[in-house]
């Protein structure tokens, strides 16, 4: 099935947070792509709840120029496929791998700060040691010293390099005390990011602050 990605109608239905549904907006952004970024009030969503694919969001809502709606869902398979057709997906199977191996890292530690927001730990430090997050940061330095240019793959911004920023921001508001080598090459990073896409800026600059 060919959706038509570039030259169809797109709603992205998430609720007013970023958790999920922020790496979609971003790269919808990032590409300048037009769309309606639909923020369910959490008071609304059991009644909508049976009306989504598996009872769960983000889902985005694709209708091509044929006119024949489909709904999507898993953020991070959409996210593949929202890359893939805005070249944000690497140009060879190595770009590919850095990618990968980027999104597989985050998965974890998006998993691990989620946690901790949601239990409210008092004691941040022990949660770092049985979560193995500062391990994970250690590994995605390592990710990060390897780079040959200013982004994750070289000269091209990829879904890998959105993912990051996104990761920025959770850690910064989970641990404002942390302090880590990477941060400084995360900010480059977003420096990189965001003069290469004005338009992502503006929608961080504006975007509603919310808890999660």
């Amino acid at each position: 099935m060919d959706l038509q990605l570039k030259n169809a109608s797109l709603k992205l239905m998430y609720f007013n947070m970023r958790g999920r549904g922020e790496l979609l907006r971003s790269i919808l952004y990032a590409a300048g792509k037009e769309f309606t970024d639909q923020r369910i009030d959490l008071r609304n969503w059991l009644a909508l709840k049976p009306k989504m694919p598996f009872g769960q969001v983000p889902v985005l809502e694709v209708t091509p120029p044929s006119g024949k709606t489909i709904l999507l869902t898993e953020s991070l398979a959409i996210a593949r496929l929202l890359g893939r057709a805005f070249q944000m997906y690497g140009n060879s199977p190595m770009d590919i791998y850095y990618i990968e191996r980027i999104l597989s890292v985050t998965a974890i530690v998006e998993n691990d700060v989620y946690a901790l927001m949601l239990s409210k730990a008092a004691d941040v430090h022990l949660h770092l040691k049985n979560a193995y997050i500062t391990e994970k940061l250690d590994t995605l330095l390592e990710f990060m010293k390897e780079m040959t240019g200013p982004f994750i793959g070289g000269k091209s911004l990829t879904i890998a390099d959105l993912e990051l920023l996104i990761l920025q921001d959770l850690v910064d508001r989970a641990y404002p005390n942390l302090k880590h080598d990477v941060k400084e090459r995360l900010t480059t990073l977003r420096s990189n990011v965001f003069r290469d896409r004005p338009a992502l800026e503006r929608y961080y600059k504006s975007r509603p602050q919310t808890e999660f």
